[in-house]
C-alpha cells in the first residue's frame, strides 16, 4: 500500500514539473533501476534511453547523481556520459531514499571542462551518419547556470511539496554534511601533527569559554574545529569520540553552576547530553548532536545572563521583524545600535551574504509559504512581504526559481482530488 502511495505521488510530481517546467522530466528509480519519464525529453535523452547500452550508462550516471543529491540534501547538479547537464533531487521518504527526481538534457556551456569530445559522443551513439549525430546533439536546448539551479530550487520545493520528502529531514541532513565537510577542511589543515591530551582540553576550555557571546556561525566553525583535533586523536573511533566529548559537557556544567545556576538543575542536564550522544549511532550524528547541545547551552545562558546577542543575530531578528516593509539598512544600523559599516563587514563575515540578500532571502521565503497555504492574490502577497509592487514581486521570484509566483502557486496547490489518491 506504502509503495503504491509513493508510486501515485512520484507519477504526480512529474506531471507537475514536466508541466510547469515545459520540459521532461525523470524519475530514476534505484530499486528497480528503471527510468519513468513525463513530458517531451530531448531527442538526445530519448535516443540514449531507447538503446540498451546507453540506457546503462545514464543508469550509472543517475545512481551517482541521487548518492550525492542525497548526501548533501540539496539539488544537485551534474553532467551526463556526454557532457549534457541535468539537475536531480533525492526522493526519500520516511529516510528511505527510492531514487531521484531530475531535469536535464540542456548543453553544456562551452568552457565546462566537463563535456565528452564529439568524436566519442557520435561514437556511443552508434548512428551510421555522422551529421544525423551531431544534429541531434545540435538539437539539445541551452540553459544558463542562473537557470539551472533555479529548476533545482523549484524541483526540490516541488518534492516537499508532494509529500515525498520531509523539509525537516532535508534540512538537517545539509547542516550534517556541512559540518562533515567543514570537519574535512580544518583536519586538511590540521596535517599529520599528532594531537596530545592536554591540547585538546585547553581548546574544549577555549570553545566552552567562549561559547556564550559567539555568533551561531562562530560556534559552528569553533565547534568543526575542535570536533577534527577529537576526530584525529580518537581515529575516528565513535567509542573514544563519545568519552573525549564527555569533557566539553563537564565543562558546560561547571560554567552553568558558576554562573549561578543550580547544582542538581545542571547535572541532570549534563546527563541528558551524554544520554543524546549515548544514542547516536554514527560519527555523523554524534558531531550534529554534540554542536546542538553547545548551540542550546549558547542560547539558554545568553537568555540567563543577559548578553546581547551577536551583531549579525540582532540585525537578522530585526530584517525577521521588518521585512513587510521598506528596511533600510540606516534604519537597520539605528535600531540593533551600530554602523551602516560595521552591519556590512559583520553579516559577510558571520553569514557569507549581503544585508540585501537576506532581505530578500526572508522575503522569499514568507512568500512562498504564502502562495502554498493562503488564497491571498500576488498584488496583496507582494505588499505583505514588502516588494513594491507586484512585477517587482514577480521580477525576483522568478529570478530566484525561476518559476513565476503563479506557476509555482499551481505546483504547491494540489486539489483534494489528486490528494485523495496519494
Amino acid at each position: 500500500m506504502k509503495k503504491t502511495r509513493h508510486d501515485e505521488a512520484i507519477a504526480l510530481l512529474l506531471e507537475n514539473v514536466s508541466g510547469h517546467a515545459g520540459h521532461g522530466a525523470l524519475f530514476y528509480d534505484r530499486e528497480q533501476r528503471r527510468f519513468r519519464t513525463k513530458g517531451t525529453l530531448p531527442q538526445f535523452c530519448r535516443r540514449c534511453l531507447e538503446d540498451a547500452g546507453l540506457a546503462e550508462k545514464c543508469l550509472a550516471v543517475y545512481e551517482e547523481a541521487t548518492r550525492n543529491a542525497l548526501l548533501t540534501a540539496e539539488p544537485f547538479h551534474y553532467s551526463c556520459w556526454a557532457g549534457l547537464l541535468f539537475v536531480a533531487v533525492a526522493v526519500a521518504p520516511f529516510t528511505r531514499c527510492l531514487g531521484c527526481v531530475a531535469i536535464g538534457g540542456f548543453r553544456a556551456a562551452p568552457d565546462s571542462g566537463t563535456r565528452s569530445s564529439d568524436a566519442d559522443v557520435f561514437k556511443e551513439l552508434n548512428l551510421p551518419d555522422q551529421y544525423q549525430a551531431a544534429t541531434l546533439l545540435a538539437a539539445t536546448p541551452s540553459v544558463s547556470a542562473a537557470q539551472l539551479r533555479g529548476i533545482g530550487v523549484y524541483l526540490q520545493d516541488a518534492s516537499f511539496a508532494s509529500g515525498l520528502n520531509s523539509s525537516e529531514y532535508f534540512r538537517r541532513r545539509h547542516e550534517v554534511y556541512l559540518q562533515q565537510r567543514a570537519i574535512a577542511e580544518h583536519l586538511q589543515r590540521l596535517g599529520p601533527s599528532e594531537i596530545r591530551t592536554s591540547a585538546l582540553i585547553r581548546r574544549a576550555d577555549a570553545l566552552v569559554g567562549g561559547i556564550v557571546r559567539a555568533s551561531g556561525e562562530q560556534l559552528r566553525r569553533q565547534c568543526s574545529a575542535y570536533l577534527a583535533m577529537v576526530l584525529r586523536a580518537c581515529n575516528w573511533d565513535i567509542t573514544r569520540l563519545k568519552a573525549h566529548l564527555r569533557v566539553p559537557l563537564a565543562l558546560l556544567t561547571r560554567n552553568a553552576v558558576l554562573r549561578g545556576g543550580d547544582w542538581p538543575s545542571a547535572v541532570r542536564a549534563e546527563l541528558r547530553f551524554v544520554s543524546r550522544l549515548d544514542q547516536a549511532g554514527s560519527i555523523e550524528d554524534v558531531c550534529y548532536l554534540f554542536h546542538e547541545i553547545l548551540a542550546d547551552f549558547a542560547l539558554r545562558a545568553a537568555q540567563a545572563s543577559g548578553v546581547t546577542p551577536a551583531l549579525s543575530e540582532r540585525v537578522v531578528r530585526w530584517l525577521e521583524a521588518n521585512y513587510q516593509k521598506p528596511a533600510t539598512m540606516k534604519e537597520a544600523s539605528r535600531s540593533v545600535g551600530a554602523s551602516v559599516p560595521g552591519i556590512i563587514k559583520r553579516i559577510k563575515h558571520d553569514t557569507g551574504k549581503t544585508f540585501h540578500s537576506l532581505l530578500l532571502e526572508i522575503r522569499m521565503t514568507e512568500a512562498k509559504r504564502l502562495l502554498a497555504s493562503t488564497g491571498l492574490d500576488l498584488s496583496a502577497i507582494a505588499q505583505q512581504c514588502g516588494f513594491c509592487d507586484q512585477s517587482h514581486f514577480t521580477r525576483h521570484f522568478r529570478k530566484a526559481i525561476n518559476l513565476t509566483p503563479g506557476q509555482f502557486r499551481r505546483l504547491m496547490t494540489v486539489s483534494e482530488k489528486d490528494a485523495s489518491g496519494v
